[in-house]
């Protein structure tokens, strides 16, 4: 008979005298330990003998570990994934240990003391925005294996990430930067967003769903007629920046019209204006007291930037410009 623990087995004799007796899993208690092993043998003749043995019971493996704070907040980036990523944690001295990450399989250096490392390469973790799962699985000396499962996020881009027209026509008139320009667009939540234009750069507010707003005062705005370049910077609460960039026309000059001649019909006027008259133009009189006032008519287009403006009113004696 055969006892360890408390908990005792026959043995099985064959022919050569060669002994075995088996204990089924679950029948000695679970752990790391050190036991006795009592065996008591009787003959045909009713002789007893007995012998003891030690026995060292390994079970489980220690107590392993996957540390947090991975890159600092457990979020990996772009920056820090083009870099490679490292998983540390402890685990029973003598073990060895194998780490997936997402589809990535790699083995681990593992010190005296139980400390292990793995590195991941840059292309071991795809780029986006995802949870990838982490398996640590840990084989002790003694083959017993555990293993640990977790998450780790990956937030490698900033997205969404646009920018709204300038205007509805992507110029900027003389009215239009008299009142200031307002840049909208859509990002990632909790990002930043700075705005440059010719040089001036103003800081975004972002609403609590990603919508962004910048805007430049009229002097923020060079007058004159030009193509003019915003640059629009996004860095994402994982650290993530990209870049848009967004281009208009400026045209705030005005070149008043030239009158090439006015013909006088009873008592209207009708002259022939050039340098691009606009329908949208207003034409203003200067009588001989000083007093400025509007005046109305229809407009002909005869092409060439040439345009007949006829007077709705009676034209009063006098100098007018």
């Amino acid at each position: 008979a055969v006892t360890v623990e408390g908990v005792t087995r026959s043995a099985t004799v064959d022919s050569d005298g060669n002994w075995a007796a088996t204990f089924e899993a679950g029948s000695l208690p679970a752990g790391e330990y050190d036991t006795t092993v009592s065996v008591t043998s009787t003959d045909t003749a009713g002789n007893t003998a007995s012998a003891t043995a030690s026995l060292h019971v390994d079970t489980v493996v220690d107590p392993i570990t996957l540390d947090s704070g991975v890159e600092g907040d457990d979020i990996v980036n772009e920056t820090e994934r083009s870099d490679g990523v490292t998983l540390t944690g402890t685990v029973e001295p003598g073990s060895t240990v194998v780490v997936q990450l997402g589809s990535a399989t790699e083995t681990a250096t593992v010190d005296a003391s139980g400390n292990w490392s793995v590195d991941f390469a840059a292309s071991d973790i795809p780029q986006g925005s995802y949870d990838a799962d982490v398996v640590v699985t840990a084989t002790d000396a003694a083959g017993n294996t555990a293993e640990i499962n977790d998450t780790l996020a990956i937030d490698t881009e900033v997205s969404p990430f646009t920018a709204d027209s300038v205007t509805d026509d992507d110029a900027l008139n003389l009215a239009e930067r008299a009142a200031g320009l307002t840049m909208t667009g859509t990002v990632e939540p909790g990002s930043d967003v700075k705005v440059t234009i010719q040089g001036v750069t103003r800081t975004a507010s972002v609403d609590a769903d990603g919508n962004w707003s910048a805007t430049f005062a009229a002097d923020d705005l060079l007058a004159g007629t030009y193509t003019a370049t915003a640059e629009i910077e996004a860095t994402d609460a994982a650290g993530n920046t990209d870049t848009l960039t967004e281009t208009f026309s400026v045209d705030t000059e005005y070149d008043a019209p030239n009158i090439g001649s006015v013909i006088s019909t009873g008592t209207s006027v009708s002259g022939f204006f050039s340098d691009d008259y606009e329908s949208s133009d207003t034409v203003h009189e200067l009588t001989s007291g000083g007093a400025v006032s509007d005046v109305t008519g229809t407009e002909t287009d005869l092409g060439g930037g040439n345009t007949l403006f006829n007077f709705d009113s009676d034209v009063p004696d006098g100098s007018h410009l």
